[in-house]
């Protein structure tokens, strides 16, 4: 499971020189789920709110979705907040957090 992160887009994403080669060796060993952020990419480009709980609540729909029992959750860039509050919501399912360019907020 990957939290979203601004300026994504699923299918595009993999044929990347930036993330392409990282997300084949992710997947290649164990189910890698993601989705794009609100606003970005697949997902609904016209919505209102844009908060943290709204980004937070979206990667627990995701979530509930898989039920993937207890899972590392990598976030990048914002989508390490995201990360955090989940992880903080429901440190029961989320065996550890991997955070790159991370920032807890701002």
């Amino acid at each position: 499971m990957k939290a979203a992160n601004w300026l994504t887009h699923i299918e595009h994403d993999w044929k990347t020189p930036i993330w392409g080669a990282c997300f084949d060796e992710i997947a290649r060993r164990r189910t890698f789920v993601r989705s794009d952020e609100r606003g970005c990419g697949l997902s609904d480009w016209k919505v209102e709110d844009l908060s943290l709980s709204a980004f937070v609540e979206d990667l627990e729909a995701v979530v509930d979705g898989m039920d993937p029992g207890r899972f590392p959750l990598p976030g990048i860039s914002q989508g390490a907040a995201v990360c955090i509050e989940y992880a903080a919501r429901d440190s029961d399912r989320v065996s550890g957090l991997v955070l790159l360019g991370a920032y807890a907020s701002g």
